[in-house]
This record gives C-alpha cells, structure tokens and sequence, in this order.
C-alpha cells in the first residue's frame, strides 16, 4: 500500500510513486497541513469527497474511513468512477505526453496537466456529460 505520513505538522510521501506523483502530493499534503494548523480549514475536499482533519489523521466524512488507507479504493467523488487500472483519472485516461494529471474531482482550482517539456495547465474543469 501507499502511504503518505503525517508528523508534526509534515507530510512525507513514501512508497514507490512517480517522483513527479510523489512531488506533487507532497506539496498537497504540506498545503492541507498548513492549512488546518493555522484553522484555516477544518473540512476539506480530497478527490470529490468532504475529508476531516482529526487527530493528526484525515478522514472521510461520508464514511469515517482514515483517507490514507481508503482513498485507492473509492472512485471519484465527482463523476462516480474509479481510477483506470494504471492509476490515472478516468475521466482524462492515459494522456500522450503527460507526466501526470489531475481532473481536479469537480474543483477546477485543483486541476492541473503537466507535459513532459514541462509546460502546465491549470485551473480546467472537465466537461463529463460525454464521458
């Protein structure tokens, strides 16, 4: 399993993610820490669904399951489908040239592409109607 640790106020992605993956949930993990320790936030959204910080630990509201063991499991939260079998959204597939993806799970302000010749796009929301 992949994990992503909590300790004091950091966030560490371990396991065998892509180094760009393991940049990028870094810097979500350490945004979402900071976040909540000046109470910024209390509840937050993690791939569609409401999450809870409580004890050092998310979890999903919906469920009260622990984010960091569950969150592989559960589809999106936004259009209801799981991850394609290589781990990437389902909505955007395997993208030719993309490092990786995130459809931003019905929050445009998340969503981003990253190309291989490092150009990104930000900020897009995906149009599921013909999905």
């Amino acid at each position: 399993m992949k994990r992503i640790e909590l300790d004091k106020g950091t966030a560490t992605v371990i396991e065998n993610y892509t180094p760009e993956t393991k940049k990028a949930l870094n810097k979500m993990c350490t945004l979402l820490v900071e976040a909540v320790q000046t109470e910024k936030l209390s509840i937050s959204k993690f791939r569609g669904y409401d999450i809870e910080l409580k004890d050092d630990q998310f979890y999903f509201c919906d469920t009260g399951e622990p984010t960091i063991d569950t969150w592989e499991n559960r589809p999106c939260g936004y259009c209801g489908k799981h991850n394609t079998p290589k781990g990437h959204d389902a909505c955007l597939g395997e993208l030719p040239g993309v490092i990786n993806a995130c459809c931003g799970h019905g929050e445009r302000n998340v969503s981003y592409i990253q190309f291989e010749n490092g150009f990104r796009i930000e900020g897009f929301k995906v149009d599921h109607s013909n999905i």
